[in-house]
């Protein structure tokens, strides 16, 4: 064997070695969750992620908000992040919708990203206020070939714009969006009667329930809520396709992280994710912990579904 074969498997072999010492040991140091939105809301969920990654790993695990642009930002910086597992994107379903939406994006949500798994899934409804008269999603549907119907979102290319718009795809109404500056603006103006319906999530909207100011006609969810047992769920009602639309959070690493320490992360955070149930029963948020391999099938369909929603309702930037 010649001198350069001698030093380049010498050198081969120490590279092989220290990988497997650095995944067998992983994490040997702090651990960054960066969350592309700002502190309050959502964060709350990144951070009782980031206390029981912490109390699993036995190190310290920080989360870093980088809002801007939409959630860019901060998954941007992730992207460009080295690939060794000490960078972990915690995101909402903007993952999907934004490059669905956006041609501008400036990052490649499967070339750029290894999917770790789903935290969890927002508890969705349809709600509308005191102007409408349906009881069902069948009697909206009659009622809005009679008027023209409005439903309000917290703002353009947001989850309640999408959800209202995917809904409109999936029933074939045409309700017409009212944008605002924020969720609570929306909801206050559907109890108000001055938009008729709100799709989105739950937890804006309860006070409103309770009080009698907006109604439910149903959920978007597998089965019934407990919240509201007499409310169908939208798969009930008759509406195909129903599982399309929702709402989620889940965490990525940059692409190349090796695929031993991407398998760590999974358990881990399979691991986190039922020792914060509480907090997310509370957020009604629902828990679901996915494998990699579903969680990529998962990216995939909600890409496709809300790529089409966005074509088909003249979204596309």
């Amino acid at each position: 064997m010649t001198r350069l074969a001698t030093i380049l498997l010498t050198l081969a072999i120490s590279l092989l070695f220290s990988w497997n010492v650095s995944a067998q040991q992983f994490p040997s140091k702090r651990v960054t969750l960066v969350a592309p939105f700002s502190a309050g809301g959502a964060d709350a969920i990144a951070r009782a992620i980031a206390q029981a990654l912490s109390d699993i790993w036995k190190q310290d695990v920080i989360v870093e908000n980088r809002p801007g642009a939409g959630s860019q930002v901060g998954t941007l910086h992730v992207a460009r992040s080295k690939p060794d597992g000490y960078t972990i994107l915690i995101s909402s379903s903007a993952f999907t919708t934004l490059p669905a939406v956006r041609s501008d994006v400036p990052y490649d949500i499967f070339k750029d990203f290894e999917p770790i798994s789903l935290v969890a899934f927002a508890d969705l409804v349809v709600a509308v206020g005191p102007n409408v008269k349906a009881n069902s999603i069948g009697e909206l549907i009659e009622e809005q070939k009679m008027r023209k119907m409005y439903f309000g979102t917290s703002g353009a290319g947001t989850s309640s714009h999408l959800l209202g718009e995917g809904l409109n795809l999936l029933t074939g109404m045409n309700l017409q969006a009212v944008h605002y500056k924020g969720g609570s603006e929306a909801v206050l103006d559907v109890a108000a009667g001055r938009t008729d319906a709100f799709v989105g999530a739950v937890n804006s909207l309860l006070p409103m329930i309770d009080s009698g100011k907006v109604r439910l006609l149903a959920t978007i969810a597998n089965e019934r809520r407990a919240y509201s047992p007499d409310t169908p769920t939208l798969r009930e009602a008759g509406v195909d396709g129903a599982e399309n639309l929702s709402v989620w959070w889940g965490m990525f690493v940059p692409k190349g992280t090796p695929a031993d320490i991407v398998d760590q992360i999974n358990a881990a955070v399979t691991k986190a994710i039922d020792q914060v149930k509480n907090l997310l029963s509370k957020t009604h948020a629902v828990k679901a912990p996915m494998s990699r391999k579903d969680f990529e099938e998962l990216l995939n369909r909600d890409y496709v579904f809300w790529k089409s929603v966005s074509e088909q309702r003249g979204l596309t930037e």
